[in-house]
């Protein structure tokens, strides 16, 4: 996301009016969020509460429960719990999202750990994701300096899911590779990027 917002000046964290501009009820969304591709972020905001309302806007492929992996439509509000420590968060369907095991503290060089989070798409359809990673100190990532890992799920008419990867750059992170997490489908991994 950060990256993203680097190269196309898209803001990491941004109103939900921002990707829904003609949805009216999107738009006077006040307390949840869009962070990066494909996620929306609920938060509560008040003290001792565990469950709240949570608009999901319109999405072709509908949107996935963070946690859970319960698939939602697009289009209505939802009530979800919300225990303390839980904040709710959902993906759009397609989304592939990069998690990583260290939780800790940032330091690439302890980053041995990378999962691709793959939500299914719901019918035919092509997205593409993009991580990036640098060694966190270099100041010339937009000169080769980071590696860009660009993965492409595609999903053919009977819901078969194939991904496939490239990369660019010099950096190498020290993970090995990408271990991906299927939710909602079985994607097969087509090609792997080194």
């Amino acid at each position: 996301a950060m990256h993203r917002a680097a190269i196309a000046h898209v803001p990491p964290v941004r109103p939900l009016g921002m990707d829904f501009p003609d949805d009216a009820r999107a738009r006077a969304e006040q307390d949840s969020f869009l962070l990066g591709e494909g996620l929306l972020v609920a938060p509560v905001l008040d003290q001792g509460v565990t469950a709240r309302s949570v608009y999901l806007p319109e999405r072709l492929h509908g949107c996935d429960d963070f946690q859970s992996g319960q698939w939602l439509a697009g289009g209505q509000e939802i009530t979800t719990e919300a225990p303390l420590g839980r904040i709710p968060l959902y993906v759009a369907g397609g989304s592939m999202i990069a998690v990583s095991d260290k939780l800790d503290a940032i330091d690439p060089r302890q980053d041995m750990v990378r999962s691709l989070r793959v939500f299914a798409h719901r019918q035919a359809a092509v997205s593409v994701a993009e991580l990036y990673d640098d060694d966190g100190v270099t100041p010339d990532w937009d000169r080769g300096a980071g590696r860009l890992l660009s993965v492409t799920l595609t999903t053919d008419v009977q819901g078969r899911s194939q991904l496939s990867a490239t990369s660019a750059g010099r950096y190498r992170p020290p993970y090995a590779q990408v271990r991906i997490e299927a939710v909602g489908g079985e994607p097969a991994l087509a090609s792997d990027a080194e």
